[in-house]
């Protein structure tokens, strides 16, 4: 297996064996999702991306990326975590710096469904920088702890999900 073009902080080696395998060490879920918390270590800044009007799930909320894992296409649940960054904002990720807590929930399909959630950081991360998929998100916001959350539409889990990231970033 070819190495990644990515940093991957040591306390996340367990995340680098394949996915089949991975998958296999969560035998009551048929799904596995992750969700990236895009930090900029700069400015302490995180991103949120708002879902496409068109989405048949959550439309118009607000969430990190994220997406489906590929077992075709990644060779690891890192794989993932870099593919679905490239894919949904147009960064390249730098480093993987940590895992955090995850959920699980159904999905509209009826699978049983595990989101690992980790926290990443990328090479640029300007405003201009970001590149949405116009199919998936429309809109995006860097965000800091002293934000009010109120003021963008997110489910209840991805509220928890936001707060666990930017308490991850001091």
């Amino acid at each position: 297996m070819p190495s990644p073009s990515y940093e991957i902080s040591e306390d996340l080696s367990s995340y680098t064996i394949p996915l089949s395998a991975l998958s296999h060490s969560y035998p009551d879920h048929t799904h596995l999702v992750v969700g990236v918390a895009i930090t900029n270590p700069q400015t302490h800044k995180l991103l949120i991306v708002q879902r496409s009007a068109r989405e048949d799930t959550f439309p118009l909320l607000y969430e990190i990326p994220g997406g489906h894992a590929e077992p075709d296409v990644d060779n690891t649940i890192l794989d993932t975590v870099v593919r679905e960054t490239r894919e949904e904002t147009g960064l390249v990720v730098k480093k993987v710096s940590k895992q955090f807590e995850g959920f699980e929930y159904t999905n509209s399909k009826g699978q049983n469904t595990l989101q690992l959630n980790f926290l990443v950081e990328v090479e640029e991360t300007g405003a201009e920088k970001v590149t949405l998929n116009p199919e998936e998100h429309q809109a995006f916001a860097w965000i800091d702890a002293k934000d009010d959350l109120d003021s963008f539409q997110l489910s209840g889990a991805m509220v928890k999900v936001v707060k666990d990231a930017l308490s991850l970033l001091h």
